[in-house]
């Protein structure tokens, strides 16, 4: 199962061990791969997205219903409250644009004492996971994208196109489609909806699957600094509880 296993050992280090009767919501569920893999592997899983990517499964979960978009108007997760046991995403929430509105649903669609664990880029991180460019998080004035991009900065996809159609491109992808809080706004509004929130970058290390991140968390057992500085320079590991 991969990534997906690593994510059911992250909940059973935290505490809440994903039995194999839960539901499951992969939240921004993208081609639906995650939501395919989990049903044959025996959960109850679904996914959501406000628009699938292609993927040799999406039309199949979308027939069987297991697979949905979500609503915008009003905003809304298509499912009942209180649905389900375990709800996750990756490289997801630093793309979301009304926060508070989402982690509301996240909440709403969430049973009493379910878990939600999420992993996405931190804001600081120094090159930027989506466009490639230098702090472009926080950062992104025309010049600095010019530069940047001049300098070779850009993903593999953009290589040979013109500097300045590029370094266009990648600011305005920024500016419509990212929304990086500081760990402060993001503590914020998941303690509003969630009786409890923090941080499972230790349980995320421990149960990596690969050499790296293990070295990472024999490192962390003896320096706590560890997490805080992966968490805010390269990679946040949250967890929700109900």
């Amino acid at each position: 199962m991969g990534a997906d296993k690593t994510l059911l050992d992250v909940a059973a280090c935290l505490g809440k061990a994903v039995e194999p009767s839960a539901r499951i919501l992969d939240f921004g569920c993208g081609g639906g791969g995650r939501v395919k893999v989990l049903r044959i592997a025996g959960y109850d899983a679904y996914g959501v997205d406000i628009k699938f990517k292609a993927g040799p499964h999406v039309d199949e979960l979308q027939e069987q219903n297991h697979i949905r978009l979500i609503e915008a108007e009003p905003y809304q997760i298509p499912f009942p409250d209180a649905y389900f046991d375990f709800v996750f995403s990756e490289q997801v929430l630093e793309h979301v644009q009304n926060q508070d509105e989402t982690v509301a649903e996240l909440a709403r669609v969430m049973k009493q004492g379910a878990l939600g664990i999420h992993q996405f880029p931190s804001r600081l991180k120094p090159l930027e996971s989506h466009v490639k460019v230098p702090f472009s998080s926080v950062f992104r004035p025309d010049w600095w994208m010019l530069f940047w991009t001049w300098a070779g900065f850009r993903k593999p996809s953009q290589k040979g196109q013109p500097v300045h159609d590029v370094a266009l491109k990648n600011r305005e992808y920024l500016e419509r489609s990212t929304n990086y809080l500081t760990g402060r706004a993001i503590a914020k509004v998941f303690e509003h909806h969630f009786c409890d929130f923090g941080y499972a970058e230790e349980c995320w290390f421990a149960n990596s699957p690969n050499l790296r991140g293990r070295i990472l968390g024999r490192v962390a057992g003896v320096l706590p600094l560890v997490c805080w500085v992966y968490r805010t320079f390269w990679s946040r590991t949250i967890f929700h509880i109900k």
